[in-house]
């Protein structure tokens, strides 16, 4: 296993293609402490004001699109990420109609590198969108939620951000 800042270092040295999302990172407590998926939405806060109502204003306000990406894969390039996801500061909200989830503020680090193991002329397969309804602070609003696109890459790197 190599470190986060280790990754960087080879990404750079090797010319790798990263991109850097800040959004909000959800995901239930209730299948271990490194979740296999996590639910993500790119966008900025400006750490201003509750996290609540952060939440709310943004699932609020038009068309979001919440991704399901697979998480349990930076485990390999951070040996603590269990730690950081453990030690980072959530609420609980509801997703769906029943379970209790965690949601956050993180950074997420993905390589969308070309994989020379996989067939270039083979593209994302086209996602359908599932309402999925959430709740903060007893607001119900719903949002969508979709496949991460093959085109964002894989998911390298979590970092928590404080708010």
């Amino acid at each position: 296993m190599i470190s986060s800042f280790d990754y960087f270092e080879y990404a750079n040295q090797y010319k790798r293609d990263l991109l850097q999302y800040e959004g909000i990172l959800i995901y239930s407590p209730d299948h271990g402490a490194l979740p296999q998926e996590v639910l993500y939405l790119p966008c900025k806060w400006n750490k201003k004001g509750h996290f609540e109502n952060f939440l709310k204003e943004t699932f609020a306000s038009g068309d979001k699109v919440l991704y399901q990406v697979y998480f349990q894969g930076v485990r390999w390039v951070m040996p603590n990420v269990v730690e950081k996801l453990s030690a980072s500061r959530y609420i609980n909200i509801k997703v769906g109609y029943s379970g209790t989830y965690k949601a956050s503020y993180a950074q997420l680090t993905f390589d969308r590198s070309p994989d020379p193991l996989h067939d270039e002329t083979v593209l994302s397969p086209l996602s359908t969108s599932i309402d999925l309804p959430i709740t903060v602070d007893g607001c119900q609003m719903h949002v969508k939620l979709m496949d991460l696109p093959n085109e964002i890459g894989k998911l390298k790197i979590y970092e928590p951000i404080d708010w």
